[in-house]
This record gives structure tokens, C-alpha cells and sequence, in this order.
């Protein structure tokens, strides 16, 4: 009997492979003895499976009488091998989504062919130790009929250096859970089924009713709805000019400390030059209190991956922003990870460690102290507030949170900076000073606080120097020296060099960046961290649909008309309940607080609300539309960017010459009969209709493109030969217009055969 691992990527695997004994290939994987046992180690390339959107396409698409869509109440929509329903077709499938197409189809047969060849006693689930990892790793299992037949155990594979890695997978297969997998494979399966769900629900309801190209994705709603919030806030702020009075002595300023009732004065300019000429008049402080405090500031907390990107994204050459660091393909944080060199990047870490990793980062610490100057290291030193106990609650903002993952930070005490790449090394280099901080002492301060009046105008005083730089001498920080060179008591003179009535004005919050726009997500949970880069590139339009709802000026980020529009059109409660997920149903899962069968039927409501919401509003907005509403759809409708509406089927001017009934023309430019009907049943696809007349209306191959007039479509069918016009592109030259002659091939009626008519 063997003991099946399943890794989410095979750079997982290959580290696994190296404390492997009798390594021999298999298939996609290999086997070998580990710990005493015959395992298998069968890595997977990312998702495998997808949510199986066929299950929303039985139906008319202008016709909204089977929405919402909801999952079913005992389960999770099914899944299906991602791209099966796209059709490979001749001279318009590009080779490298053939080629995405075929890798899924050909890990599936590889997994089938490695469990006829070997019987599994358990399961150890090594993919990234989070929701996503966690669900698409069960969905494959259950997708291969193992899921409840063969005892299943989660490791943590966060560090992928040898000491750990080897620790997590035989505590996994001593039937120990890292994590609670089954939680963690429900939260991701469920929150796919209402991004799933709510997305086709709102995307299907406002094409229908507006008539408009457009998409409404959960998580890309809220992130747009964030750019829209801070563009106006930004845009509306009214700057309004300020007064600071400040008074200059020998060691420091002191500023004006006005009463309560008279700070809106602040911005009477005459007022406050009054005041000035007082102090002028006087030009001596009285000291009324006289305070010293003794501060010491912590080290920094333990970094998640986009903390740390951040932390570095401005040193690297050229700069390179957050999403691009945290990519999980290629990504130097992700690809650092892989090299042994990191540990995992995309988690919530809480600013803490686990306790059980202390002894680790010591040694840690006593090989970064030979590269580094660190003569304090002290790897007795253990700072309660960067460690916690795994299994203990903690308490963040007056609630109870659970930390599954490790920070991120350097794997093992194998490490050698000098043969990492430059940029590398500058990811190293800041989390070694974070290591060595954590067995430094910490920063001592004192905070000298000075209230003085001059007449009846009081002012303050308040400085902060060191007096130990403890972990920031790590920084190479200078110490901050206080000029105060004796202590006051009350009544003491100060006398004033210098009155400054200082002019100044409130900024705005700044304009969102790509790196700021990955930190906002992270903060408010919008999407999974996977899927930042991706969800920032769509709403900035550098995918392949060109939404038009924000643009980018400077690198700084503001939203469109028509993204505002779009908000401001959709309902409040219809972007609070996409958020409600994870208020409603993780955070009281995590807890314990909620059963999963209650989740889920939390789940259908939100589902049903948020659809309802959207319905009703859009239904006003239709048939009121001269109402404010109204005029926002006119708004989405005629916005800038906005690359193409929505193609209905149109009409033909032609009737089916199969069976005389109506012939449409899609959104794709093709014609076909609407007897025609296909679907995919068991992978293949079929037409369940009564016609099989269709055309296509466009033609297109590696040298050559154009569209086929409606006029010569029939003709095309009949057998006849048409020339069009077409253009001419092939690779590296320019392109020209081209006559094509076009027939149908020998092969049957649905292929095209095109001769060029130079």
C-alpha cells in the first residue's frame, strides 16, 4: 500500500523528490520510499477544475424567468476540467490555448492512470495551505471518486526547505492535520459558487436590460466600487486654507494649542496674526508642566508576501509593482518560494510567527549574523508579541481571529545571500533585518512633553529621541538626539527666537497606485490574494475586454463616468451582500459559530438578495429613463471606453434554407438557424435541434481575415463561388487588402475553402 501526496505545483513536488529514496518516475509524478513508507507524489499544475458553467446556459439568454441562479442547498455547483467547453476549431483557436486546453486533459488521464497502478492506504494534501489550495486540491480528489473513500491529511508545505517540508509531510502521514483542511476546502469551494452565481445572476440581468456589453463580477464590483469611493473623495475635497502658530526657542517649536470651542479659528488668517502679535509682544514661554516618558517601540511584526512586496517594489530595477512580485506564476516572491529560498507568500500571517518555528528562526538568526553586523543578537530573547501558540484564539479589534499561515520570511539556515540574483538578494536583505530584529532589543525613547503659556495662548511642546536604538541599528538609522539641555519646572522662562504664522492645507487621501490598489484588497478581503494581479489588470483594462471604467494618468488610478455610473446605479445592499460572505459565513465558520449546512444555505440567500436588489433598481432605471437612474444606464451605455455593446442574435435577412424557419446572425458574426441548438453532453458537443444549418459570417487563418457579406452567405451554402475582400497580414510584413475567393470546402458545409486572388 502506498500513501499518495498531492502537491499543487510540481516545484512542490521536486522539493519533495529530493528526500525521496528509489526515486522512479511516474507518469506526471514519481514514486519512492520516504519515512519508511511507499509514497507517490502526483503534482497538479495550478487549477485542474472549474466551476461547470454549463449548468447557467440551458436556457434563453434574454430571457430572465430562471434567474438567480442558486447551488444547490446540500452541495457545491460541479466542477468540470477547465476549457473543455471551448472548442478547439480550426484556424481560430490560438496553439497556446490548444495547448492550456490539452495540459488539464492530459494531468486528468496521468492521475486515472496512476491510481490503476497503485492502491492508496491515505492521502496527503501538500497544496498551498489555503482556501484555494485546499478546495482545488479536494475538488480533484472528488473529481477522481477518491474524496471519502481514503482517509485524507492536510501538511503545511509553506517552507519548502528540506528540514520542514520533511517534518510537515510525515506529520501528515501520521494522520496529523496542519490545518483544517475540510474548512478550508469548503470556505473556497463555496466562495466559488457565489462569485459564480452572483456573477452570471447581475452579468445576465444588466446585458438583458440595458442592452449593454458588460460583466458584474463579484469581486471586481467591490474593488471598482473602492477606486470610485476614493476618485470622488479626492476630486471633491475642498482645500481650505490653515493656520499653524508656532514659536522657535533654542532646543525646539512649540505650537498653539487653541481651546475647543475656538479651533475652527484655525482658518481666520486675521485672528491668528492677532494672536502672533501678542506672543511678539511678550516674546517669553512660563513652562506650566514639564513631562518625561520612557517608550519603547517594538520590532517590526513578522511580513506577509504583500507587505513585503511592498516593502521592496520601489528598490528594484525597474521598479516593479506589488501584483507583478505576487504573481503566483513567475512571481520572484513565488518564484523565491519555489528555490528553497522563501517561504510561502500569499497568507495572512497577523504580524506573528508560530511558536513551534522558534528553534528554526534561532538558527536562522546565527547564520544571518555572519553576513550581517548584528553584535546584540540575542537568540534568547523571545518577544511575546511576535510569537503565538498554534490552536490559541487571538484577539485582533475586539474579535477572534485564526492565523493559518507563516509569514513570509527566509526558509532554513542553508541560505548563502552571495549566490542569489540582485533583486533577490533585496528581498533577502529586508527579511533578514526582520529575523534579526526579533532577537534584538527594542528601540528606547523618551518623550519629552513641555506645556508653556505665553498671556492666556498656550502652547506645547513634544519631542521623541533615542536613548538605545536597539533593533533599528539593524537599519543603519542614525540616533535622534534631543537639543534640550536641562529639564523645567513650572514657572521656568523659555525665551522665543522666532514667531512662524505657518500657511498650510489638508491633502486629500492620494489617488490609488497598482501597489496601494493590491494593499487595499488585501485589506478589505476582496478576492483571493492569487487573484489580485488579475483583477487589477481587468479593471485597468490590460486584459482582452476594454470595460472603459477606469484610466490610468501618471500611475495614479481614478474612475471613468461610466465606472461611477455603474455604482452609483448599482444598489448599496447589493455591494455589501458580495461582502457579506465573508462576514456571514468564514469569519463564523472559522470560529466555530456556524454549521457548514447552515452556511450554505446563507450562502443561497445572499445569492437570491443580491440578485433582487439589482433587479429591482435596473426595472426603475428601464422604465423611468429620464430618472437619475435612467441616466446612469444612458451613461454606461455611452461611456468612454466602452469597446463594443452587447450583439444580440440579430435577425437574418434571409430565411433557413434547410427548414424555412428564422435565421439569426450571433454575437460572433455567424449564421444559424434557430432549430439549431447545441449543447455539450459528457464532453462532446451536440446539436439537440432540429436544424443543422450554419454559416460562418467571418473568416480568418495565420495570413489572411474579413467578413462575409449577408447578402453572399446563402450563395456560399449553395455551392456557389463568392469573392469578397479581405486583409492580408501575414507575420513580420505590412498589411494590404486582398481578394479571396470563397466556397465550401469537400469536407462538409461547415468549412470554408479560400483562394487569394492577387
Amino acid at each position: 500500500m502506498s500513501v499518495l501526496i498531492l502537491t499543487e505545483k510540481p516545484k512542490q513536488a521536486k522539493a519533495i523528490g529530493k528526500l525521496v529514496e528509489k526515486y522512479k518516475r511516474e507518469q506526471r509524478g514519481f514514486s519512492g520510499d520516504f519515512a519508511g513508507k511507499h509514497i507517490v507524489v502526483f503534482p497538479l499544475s495550478g487549477s485542474i477544475l472549474e466551476v461547470d458553467d454549463d449548468i447557467f446556459d440551458d436556457y434563453n439568454r434574454n430571457d430572465l424567468t430562471p434567474l438567480p441562479f442558486v447551488p444547490d442547498e446540500n452541495g457545491h455547483i460541479p466542477r468540470k476540467i477547465i476549457n473543455t467547453s471551448r472548442i478547439p476549431q480550426k484556424q481560430q483557436k490560438i496553439k497556446e490555448e490548444i495547448k492550456n486546453w490539452d495540459s488539464k486533459i492530459s494531468i486528468c488521464s496521468a492521475f486515472a492512470n496512476m491510481m490503476k497502478k497503485f492502491d492508496y492506504e491515505h492521502i496527503v494534501l501538500a497544496t498551498d495551505p489555503d482556501y484555494e489550495g485546499a478546495s482545488l486540491g479536494v475538488e480533484f480528489l472528488e473529481y477522481h471518486g477518491l474524496y471519502g473513500n481514503i482517509p485524507i491529511h492536510a501538511a503545511n508545505i509553506a517552507n519548502l526547505s528540506a528540514g520542514p517540508l520533511k517534518r510537515e509531510i510525515i506529520k501528515a502521514m501520521h494522520k496529523e492535520d496542519a490545518y483544517n483542511w475540510e474548512l478550508f476546502r469548503f470556505i473556497g469551494s463555496a466562495r466559488a459558487d457565489e462569485n459564480a452565481c452572483i456573477g452570471i445572476n447581475g452579468t445576465r440581468l444588466l446585458r438583458t436590460l440595458t442592452d449593454t456589453y458588460i460583466t458584474f463580477g463579484t469581486q471586481q464590483t467591490r474593488l471598482l466600487q473602492k477606486i470610485v469611493e476614493r476618485t470622488k473623495e479626492h476630486d471633491n475635497f475642498n482645500k481650505i486654507k490653515k493656520y499653524r502658530l508656532k514659536v522657535h526657542t533654542d532646543f525646539g517649536e512649540f505650537v498653539l494649542q487653541l481651546p475647543e470651542e475656538e479651533k475652527e479659528k484655525i482658518t481666520n488668517k486675521t485672528y491668528m496674526s492677532n494672536i502672533a502679535s501678542i506672543i511678539e509682544s511678550n516674546n517669553i514661554l512660563i513652562v506650566e508642566t514639564f513631562e518625561t516618558q520612557k517608550i519603547k517601540k517594538r520590532s517590526p511584526a513578522w511580513v506577509d508576501g504583500s507587505k513585503m512586496a511592498n516593502m521592496v517594489s520601489n528598490k528594484m530595477t525597474p521598479n516593479t509593482t506589488v501584483s507583478e512580485l505576487m504573481r503566483d506564476r513567475n512571481g520572484l516572491l513565488q518564484v523565491m518560494y519555489e528555490k528553497e529560498i522563501m517561504t510561502y507568500p500569499r497568507g495572512e500571517c497577523l504580524g506573528m510567527m508560530p511558536l513551534s518555528q522558534l528553534e528554526e528562526q534561532k538558527e536562522i538568526a546565527k547564520m544571518l549574523s555572519k553576513y550581517y553586523d548584528a553584535p546584540r543578537l540575542n537568540t534568547s530573547l523571545v518577544k511575546k508579541y511576535l510569537w503565538y501558540e498554534e490552536g490559541e484564539p487571538l484577539i485582533r479589534d475586539n474579535k477572534e481571529v485564526v492565523v493559518n499561515h507563516t509569514p513570509y520570511t527566509i526558509s532554513s539556515a542553508d541560505i548563502e545571500p552571495e549566490v542569489l540574483t540582485k533583486d533577490e538578494r533585496i528581498v533577502f536583505d529586508e527579511a533578514a533585518k526582520i529575523v534579526l530584529s526579533a532577537f534584538y532589543p527594542d528601540n528606547k525613547q523618551i518623550r519629552t512633553i513641555i506645556h508653556a503659556k505665553v498671556s492666556d495662548y498656550h502652547f506645547k511642546y513634544i519631542f521623541t529621541h533615542d536613548y538605545d536604538l536597539g533593533w533599528k541599528a539593524l537599519y543603519n538609522v542614525a540616533p535622534v538626539e534631543s537639543k534640550l539641555k536641562k529639564q523645567y519646572t513650572k514657572g521656568d522662562f523659555i525665551v522665543i527666537n522666532q514667531i512662524e504664522l505657518e500657511e498650510y492645507t489638508d491633502n486629500p487621501k492620494p489617488l490609488y497606485t497598482e501597489n496601494s490598489l493590491h494593499l487595499m484588497m488585501k485589506k478589505y478581503r476582496i478576492g483571493a490574494e492569487s487573484t489580485f494581479a488579475t483583477h487589477i489588470k481587468n479593471i485597468l483594462d490590460k486584459g482582452k475586454f476594454k470595460r472603459g471604467f477606469t484610466k490610468v494618468e501618471n500611475g495614479k488610478i481614478r474612475a471613468t463616468e461610466r465606472g461611477i455610473a455603474i455604482i452609483e446605479l448599482l444598489p448599496q445592499k447589493t455591494i455589501d451582500g458580495i461582502k457579506e460572505f465573508d462576514e456571514k459565513i468564514i469569519d463564523p465558520l472559522l470560529r466555530k459559530e456556524m454549521l457548514q449546512d447552515t452556511a450554505r444555505a446563507v450562502r443561497n440567500k445572499i445569492i437570491i438578495a443580491v440578485y433582487k436588489q439589482m433587479k429591482e433598481v435596473l426595472e426603475e432605471a428601464i422604465e423611468n429613463p429620464d430618472s437619475e437612474k435612467g441616466q446612469l444606464i444612458k451613461k454606461i451605455k455611452e461611456g468612454e471606453g466602452v469597446e463594443r455593446n452587447l450583439k444580440r442574435p440579430q435577425k437574418a435577412k434571409f430565411c433557413c434554407p434547410e427548414c424555412g424557419s428564422e435565421v439569426v446572425q450571433t454575437s460572433t458574426g455567424n449564421y444559424s438557424c434557430v432549430n439549431r441548438k447545441i449543447k455539450k453532453i459528457d464532453e462532446a458537443i451536440i446539436n439537440t435541434g432540429t436544424c443543422e444549418f450554419f454559416m460562418y459570417g467571418k473568416f480568418k487563418n495565420a495570413n489572411v481575415s474579413g467578413v462575409i457579406p449577408e447578402e453572399s452567405i446563402l450563395d456560399i451554402y449553395n455551392g456557389k463561388k463568392v469573392v469578397v475582400e479581405g486583409v492580408y497580414e501575414p507575420k513580420d510584413k505590412n498589411k494590404r487588402k486582398i481578394r479571396i475567393e470563397i466556397s465550401i470546402s469537400n469536407k462538409g458545409k461547415n468549412y470554408l475553402d479560400l483562394k487569394y486572388l492577387w
